[in-house]
């Protein structure tokens, strides 16, 4: 920890940290992870075997760049350790070992070209070991920085998400900062409106449709509608379709409205009411302690010269002794959707409500 000018400059896991001293409530002294880390390297011995295990223990620890030191003097210490090699990215090859490069390119050694197929494994192989490393590094600024009680760690943490550039941090920045708080999913919006590429648009699409927070609905529809991509309506137009999910297809009637797409109307049409079984609850007025369960002999009589057997009656305390509870019964029942109508307004100009039939007779005669 370094102090200078007000300021107090914290060595953490995810690099530098910068705070107010104004800001800290107390100092807590204890041994840090580099303490332990100078403990356990004290303890371990200069061969590769000993260099390889302590970079095993900086993993755990979240270490990485002592992690990448202690691999690299492995290799130093044992050329052709097939552990370190693999961990730093390197390959067997008949020509020796190849470090590959993210492009596809040779590393250090030249050797026959990868097929297309090999190529593309070798792809996969390092990105997912690069979205590995940018998982753990965001997790920690997630809990170290955006979940800390302390407003400037909060900023600093949500600077550095903005900074990153990488496009192999998408998904694993989706996966960790959607599920934190609101304040979370919306810098989690800003971060990904950054990048161009599809998975960036995908995760904002899946946001809007799904998310719970108006704010972070709100971003994600102005980014997808500034992003002008056909294929975002394409998957809102499919989303209407999901069966028993009337959230989903409200938001994805709205998504069609946000990104004008006109080519939505006859689905909208479509989907403006469904039919559904559903359990609803109903009204039932009973008399207090059952009576009418209870007194349920048929009564016979004479009206109007006919023999007739009807139910009892009970007059006698109706309105005072009544109660009304609600009892589930399972009935076929029409859906509403607001949303879908509100989609199909802005689109047309057009508004014949919930008349189907009229939305359906209207949209032939334009066509």
């Amino acid at each position: 920890m370094d102090q200078s000018a007000g300021k107090i400059q914290i060595r953490s896991l995810v690099g530098p940290v910068t705070v107010s001293a104004e800001s800290i409530v107390r100092v807590e002294k204890r041994e840090s992870p580099w303490a332990e880390y100078e403990t356990q390297r004290a303890q371990s011995s200069d061969t590769a075997d000993g260099n390889f295990d302590l970079a095993a223990w900086c993993d755990r620890r979240g270490l990485f760049a002592e992690r990448k030191r202690h691999l690299q003097r492995t290799v130093e210490l044992d050329a052709d350790h097939e552990g370190a090699r693999a961990a730093l990215g390197f390959e067997k090859t008949d020509a020796g070992w190849i470090l590959r490069k993210p492009n596809g390119g040779d590393g250090q050694k030249s050797g026959p070209r990868p097929t297309a197929a090999e190529g593309a494994d070798d792809d996969e192989r390092l990105a997912a070991a690069a979205r590995v490393q940018w998982r753990r590094q965001i997790k920690g600024i997630k809990s170290i920085m955006l979940e800390s009680p302390i407003a400037e760690r909060v900023d600093e943490g949500q600077r550095k998400i903005l900074s990153i550039s990488d496009p192999l941090a998408i998904e694993p920045m989706s996966e960790v900062l959607v599920h934190g708080d609101g304040a979370c999913r919306l810098l989690l919006v800003d971060a990904l409106s950054k990048f161009p590429q599809d998975d960036a648009t995908a995760n904002l699409s899946l946001l809007f449709l799904l998310d719970r927070e108006p704010a972070v609905v709100d971003r994600c529809a102005r980014e997808l509608a500034r992003r002008k991509d056909p294929r975002v309506a394409s998957q809102f137009r499919a989303a209407l379709y999901v069966n028993n999910h009337d959230g989903v297809v409200a938001r994805a009637a709205r998504g069609l409205a946000v990104v004008e797409d006109k080519a939505a109307v006859g689905d909208l049409i479509q989907v403006l009411t469904v039919q559904r079984d559903k359990w609803v609850e109903t009204p039932v007025v009973g008399l207090v302690g059952g009576m009418c369960r209870t007194f349920n002999r048929q009564t016979v009589a004479s009206a109007d010269g006919r023999r007739v057997s009807v139910p009892p009656v009970i007059a006698f305390g109706r309105g005072v002794l009544a109660n009304v509870a609600n009892v589930p019964q399972f009935r076929n029942v029409t859906v509403y959707r607001t949303e879908v109508l509100e989609a199909l307004k802005a689109l047309t100009g057009q508004n014949f409500g919930f008349d189907v039939e009229a939305w359906a007779r209207w949209y032939q005669e334009q066509r």
